[in-house]
């Protein structure tokens, strides 16, 4: 969502840098480079503002998705796009862009049964009663993309999710 969020600040610093062209070319006169100017970063703004929106907009599904098959553990596409309030097509396409960008790592889909097959993860049993080396598992929730993750207890690791760091 951060990228986004820039890509769009800086359409929007482009419109300013078009409109404060068309008041100073008013004030001193307009000439072709002027108006060059002014249509190139007006242009250049629009675009980027269209695209940080629509970056934003894919975020904050591609984070729905997450929380749908990592917290809900719902894989039948079916029930995800119930769940995400969108139609299987288009969820079947953004689950399909999820894995090829490496949100699901290892997973793929099922065409036949409809399904995000996920891989099975190996769990270190926790270990009772061991002073020396209390070490077990605990779930952590991502603050970066809400999907929760189990890591070894006292360590740092890397969401599955979308990569980044969790304690």
């Amino acid at each position: 969502m951060l990228s986004g969020r820039v890509v769009e600040i800086i359409g929007w610093v482009f419109v300013a840098f078009s409109t404060l062209g068309i008041a100073v070319s008013v004030s001193e006169g307009m000439t072709g480079e002027d108006v060059s100017m002014i249509i190139f970063f007006l242009g250049a703004g629009a675009v980027l503002i269209f695209f940080g929106r629509k970056m934003k907009a894919n975020a904050a599904k591609f984070k729905k998705y997450i929380n749908i098959v990592g917290n809900q553990h719902i894989h039948l596409i079916d029930n995800i796009a119930g769940a995400a309030g969108l139609p299987a097509d288009k969820v079947k396409v953004d689950l399909q862009k999820m894995i090829d960008k490496g949100y699901f790592t290892g997973a793929y889909i099922d065409e036949a049964n409809r399904e995000l097959i996920m891989p099975v993860q190996n769990v270190v049993p926790k270990q009772e009663n061991n002073t020396a080396n209390n070490v077990g598992m605990i779930v952590v929730t991502c603050k970066s993309c809400g999907a929760n993750n189990t890591i070894v207890k006292g360590t740092a690791g890397e969401c599955e999710y979308c990569g980044a760091p969790i304690v």
